[in-house]
């Protein structure tokens, strides 16, 4: 049953990320929500802040652990608009995928001098950042393993680029809810400090500019992009290296993987970044995705909206037929987003047109379509975070026995991305919640992961060369 406050709610969630006139738009960039929704504790994400160098073995091993599930979870491949928000270690993913075309893909031969290659492989260089690690069960570290992560410099553009997304966002946010005339406050804030907001904007942008390496960062890959069109081979096996020189291991399932961290990391352990999000039951006609225009053109809403997770059928169903729709439906939770950092993966090379392989074999990773089909039509970039969901609503009277019989067989409930209570998956990870009956209100504590932005990718390969190798 499609419900039509959901999807109004997830309509505004969009605009709000994707910012209509205000951000530069690409309309390869949309939104994959995921399915469930997934609780993160503070100390489930240290990783992105500590790496995997923690205080004893135990403290790596966790650290080691949660960086494992976050970049299984970071690295699904996004289907028509959704992200699996399991713990999924079988789902294909991209460094598979990556992986592949690094293997099988045919190249043009170099034409480069050598002072040529020089100045590509020390560009290169200063894009990602080699270090060295050791197995936890190295106690004496006499056998180092060699990592890559992205370097500080591509760690900077990432962590001002998305603190200039945020003030996107918190514009996006206070000018739209003016707008749609939400509450009486949203219009007089935004008349009053609308020219304060932007101006914190261009303020984000300008400590992009100078403080994170924009110019210098896009400047680098640019040049990279058009030399490696006379330097494919070597472009490739330098990206080889960097890949085998990523790989780690998680020692607990025994599984391979590839670091997916975040930048900025600051939210993890505090308030920065998080910007206050809120909706009521005035905003449902005017963000109806059909009465309302929205930035993307990938919207899909074909998943459940209540739905159970496990219990004692172990499946997911829609478990309500009602709605929270209601003359005092008021929802509320801090949003923000981070960029994912992969220094083992170059997408730069995946959109070259400088490569090929054999398609009867290998297909293609993108139709370039519409709606693209393919092994990777698209890949996650930034992670949507949201946190303290607060729900007054005066269905959940008749819908909270539902849901709480539900919790008590052992199952999770979800409306839509939004993970109400339960624990999920198979794992420890849990949301606390409460209700007050008496003021009908649904409080959910803690972090969630409910939505990445991704990248879609046109047709690819399109290889514009013969002469490959």
């Amino acid at each position: 049953m499609e419900d039509k406050l959901l999807v109004a709610l997830l309509g505004k969630i969009q605009d709000v990320l994707s910012g209509e006139n205000t951000v530069i738009g690409n309309e390869s960039d949309y939104l994959a929500w995921c399915l469930p929704g997934i609780p993160f504790q503070a100390e489930d994400l240290q990783f992105a802040i500590k790496g995997l160098n923690g205080a004893d073995g135990v403290e790596t091993a966790q650290l080691n652990r949660n960086a494992f599930e976050f970049s299984r979870v970071a690295n699904n491949i996004p289907d028509d608009g959704i992200i699996n928000g399991l713990f999924d270690q079988h789902g294909a993913v991209l460094w598979n995928v990556y992986k592949d075309v690094l293997r099988f893909s045919k190249v043009p031969k170099d034409n480069l001098t050598k002072e040529e290659e020089e100045r590509l492989l020390a560009l290169r260089n200063t894009l990602v950042s080699k270090g060295v690690k050791y197995d936890v069960l190295d106690f004496k570290k006499e056998n180092p393993i060699e990592t890559v992560e992205d370097s500080p410099m591509v760690k900077a553009y990432k962590a001002k680029f998305a603190e200039y997304m945020d003030a996107v966002m918190i514009y996006n946010n206070k000018r739209l809810s003016a707008i749609n005339a939400e509450t009486q406050l949203a219009v007089q804030d935004f008349a009053v400090n609308g020219h304060l907001y932007e101006m914190q904007v261009r303020q984000a942008l300008n400590s992009w500019v100078s403080e994170g390496y924009k110019d210098d960062v896009e400047k680098i890959n640019a040049y990279i992009k058009h030399t490696s069109q006379r330097s494919m081979a070597l472009l490739k096996a330098e990206m080889e290296a960097q890949l085998d020189a990523a790989l780690l291991k998680e020692s607990q399932s025994g599984s391979d993987y590839y670091m997916t961290s975040l930048y900025p990391s600051s939210f993890v352990n505090s308030d920065k970044g998080w910007t206050e999000f809120g909706f009521n039951s005035a905003s449902e006609k005017k963000y109806d995705r059909e009465a309302h225009h929205t930035t993307n053109a990938q919207a899909s809403y074909k998943f459940l909206f209540w739905s159970v997770k496990g219990g004692a059928d172990n499946v997911q169903k829609d478990i309500l037929e009602g709605s929270l729709s209601c003359k005092d439906f008021v929802m509320k939770f801090k949003i923000t987003q981070a960029m994912l950092g992969r220094g083992w993966f170059s997408p730069e090379f995946l959109t070259n047109q400088c490569w090929d392989w054999d398609q009867k074999i290998h297909g293609v990773l993108s139709d370039g379509q519409p709606a693209p089909k393919g092994h990777l039509p698209a890949y996650a970039t930034t992670a949507i975070f949201i946190k303290d969901i607060e729900i007054k609503s005066s269905a959940l009277d008749t819908m909270n026995s539902t849901i709480e019989t539900h919790v008590k067989a052992g199952a999770s409930v979800n409306w839509g991305p939004f993970k109400l209570s339960g624990a999920h998956n198979t794992d420890d990870k849990k949301v606390e919640s409460s209700y007050d009956k008496k003021t009908q209100t649904l409080k959910i504590k803690g972090m969630q992961l409910i939505a990445f932005k991704c990248h879609k990718l046109p047709k690819t390969p399109d290889c514009k060369i013969d002469d490959l190798q």
